[in-house]
C-alpha cells in the first residue's frame, strides 16, 4: 500500500537538519519503548490486540533535500516492510509511504493494519514537524 501527501512549512533548512539525523526519525516512532543502535522494540494496538514488536532501521539515506528511510517492524505474526521518501522543498514537504504486511497476522487484519500504519505515518511526519521547528 502507498499513501502520501503534503505539509506546509516556514523553515526548510531546520527541517532538512532535523530529518537528516537517524535518531531524530527514532525520537518520532510512536510507541518505543527501547532502543539499541539502530533497533527497537514499540508497543502498539492493532485494533482491539496490544502488541508488541521489533524495529529496525534498515536503510537511511539523506541526498541533499531528499531523505529516504526503510524500517522492518517483526512479531506477533506479521512482518511490515515501511519504505518512506521525504522531499523537503523551500515551503513544502512532499512525503510517501509505501509499506508491504506479510504474515498470518497482517492477512487476517488487513484492514485494521492499513489504518494504523497511516497512522503512524502521520504521527511521524507530525513529530517531525514539530520539533524542528519547521511548521508554518
Amino acid at each position: 500500500m502507498e499513501i502520501d501527501g503534503e505539509e506546509s512549512i516556514k523553515d526548510s533548512i531546520s527541517l532538512i537538519s532535523f530529518l537528516s539525523k537517524k535518531e531524530n526519525l527514532m525520537c518520532c516512532i510512536p510507541g518505543v519503548t527501547s532502543r539499541n543502535g539502530d533497533k527497537f522494540i514499540t508497543k502498539t494496538k492493532v485494533g482491539f490486540i496490544s502488541i508488541e514488536l521489533n524495529g529496525e532501521i534498515k536503510d537511511f539515506e539523506v541526498n541533499n533535500n531528499v531523505i529516504k528511510n526503510t524500517i522492518e517492524i517483526q512479531g506477533a505474526g506479521m512482518e511490515v516492510v515501511v519504505k518512506t521518501t521525504l522531499d523537503v522543498e523551500e515551503k513544502v514537504l512532499k512525503w510517501k509511504v509505501e509499506y508491504e504486511a506479510k504474515g498470518s497476522l497482517a492477512q487476517s487484519f488487513r484492514k485494521i493494519i492499513d489504518g494504523q500504519a497511516e497512522k503512524v505515518a502521520k504521527d511521524i511526519i507530525s513529530c517531525s514537524l514539530e520539533k524542528s521547528g519547521a511548521l508554518k
